[in-house]
C-alpha cells in the first residue's frame, strides 16, 4: 500500500507519519501497474551487482530474493515494478518471459566485451526480441579504457540495441539508463499488447 504526505507531497510505501516532515500519512494507491523482468547478464566482475543496487537505489520500494532484485518507481500515479535478475556470463537462453536485456562488459577488460556480444546472437532467436542495451560500465576508469565509445556504440547499433556507458561506482549515467530503460520497457509492452490485439487473443 502506499502512502502519501498531506503535508509535503513525499510518497512512501506503509508507515503513519512522513519521514521528511513528520505530518500523517493517508493510503495512496497507483491507478495503473506494470511489472517488468529484466535480465542482466555479463562475465563476473564486470559490475552487475553494483549496477543494478544503483539503479533501484531511487526507487519507493526494493527488496531482494535470491539473484533477483526489485525496484518500484511511481510515476504519475502508474507504478513501475522492474525485477532485475543476474546471470554471470552470457550463455544463458533468453526466453519470451523477458521484457529486456542489459549486457554489461568492463571498459578496462576488452574480453568482457566480446563475451557479451554473444548474447546479440542467441536474441535474435526469439520472435519478438525485447529492448537491448549494451552497457560499457566502470566509465570512472578512463586511463585503464580497452574500448573506444565509437567501437562498441557502432556494435550495439549494428544490433539494434542501445549503448551506454555508465559508473555503478560513482553512478555515472545510472539515471539515464533508468529512464531509457523504463520508456523502452513500456513502448515493449504497448507493442505486444498491439500484436495481442491485432490477432484476436
Amino acid at each position: 500500500m502506499w502512502v502519501v504526505c498531506s503535508n509535503c507531497g513525499t510518497t512512501t510505501f506503509k508507515g503513519r507519519f512522513c519521514m521528511k516532515c513528520g505530518s500523517p500519512l493517508t493510503p495512496y494507491k497507483s491507478q495503473y501497474q506494470y511489472r517488468f523482468r529484466v535480465d542482466v547478464l555479463g562475465e563476473k566482475n564486470v559490475g552487475k551487482t553494483s549496477l543494478i543496487e544503483k539503479l533501484v537505489a531511487s526507487s519507493d520500494i526494493s527488496a531482494v530474493s535470491g539473484s533477483t532484485t526489485s525496484g518500484s518507481w511511481m510515476i504519475d500515479k502508474v507504478e513501475i515494478i522492474i525485477d532485475f535478475r543476474e546471470l554471470d556470463g552470457v550463455h544463458a537462453a533468453p526466453d519470451d518471459k523477458m521484457d529486456a536485456a542489459l549486457l554489461v562488459f568492463d571498459l578496462s577488460n576488452r574480453r568482457t566485451f566480446v563475451k557479451s556480444l554473444l548474447f546479440f546472437e542467441k536474441l535474435k532467436m526469439l520472435p519478438s526480441p525485447p529492448p537491448t542495451f549494451l552497457i560499457a560500465n566502470k566509465s570512472d576508469e578512463t586511463g585503464n579504457r580497452t574500448v573506444e565509445e565509437k567501437e562498441a556504440a557502432d556494435v550495439a547499433k549494428a544490433h539494434g540495441a542501445t549503448y551506454i556507458e555508465v559508473s555503478a561506482s560513482n553512478g555515472f549515467n545510472v539515471d539515464l539508463l533508468r529512464e531509457k530503460l523504463i520508456k523502452g520497457l513500456l513502448a515493449y509492452r504497448l507493442e505486444k499488447i498491439k500484436r495481442l490485439l491485432k490477432n484476436g487473443q
